[in-house]
């Protein structure tokens, strides 16, 4: 519809072990609000679900010594994303 605009604005809180940070050895807090922050900001700015996951990747690579770039927070970030930019199945939009 023209003149017509929807925006989305989320807050995160993850915590560090929903993000399956190394909480067993460190205090990852901090590692989480990191990712929570740029999740957050990077949305919130309208990027694409492309540059939004290429943002947050590279807060995870630099809090890697947490466990932050391995395969179960990088998990989390696409499910996360994968409900941010649902579109639904057109095809059933008007059944």
């Amino acid at each position: 519809m023209r003149n017509l605009t929807v925006t989305k604005q989320i807050k995160v809180n993850f915590t560090a072990e929903q993000w399956d940070l190394f909480t067993h050895e460190k205090d990852c807090t901090n590692a989480a609000n990191d990712l929570n922050l740029a999740l957050e900001l990077a949305f919130n700015e309208g990027l694409t679900k492309s540059e939004v996951f290429d943002r947050v990747y590279k807060v995870m690579k630099a809090n890697a010594e947490y466990g932050a770039a391995d395969s179960e927070p990088i998990y989390l970030l696409e499910k996360a994303l994968n409900e941010l930019f649902y579109v639904p199945d057109e095809r059933f939009r008007y059944a």
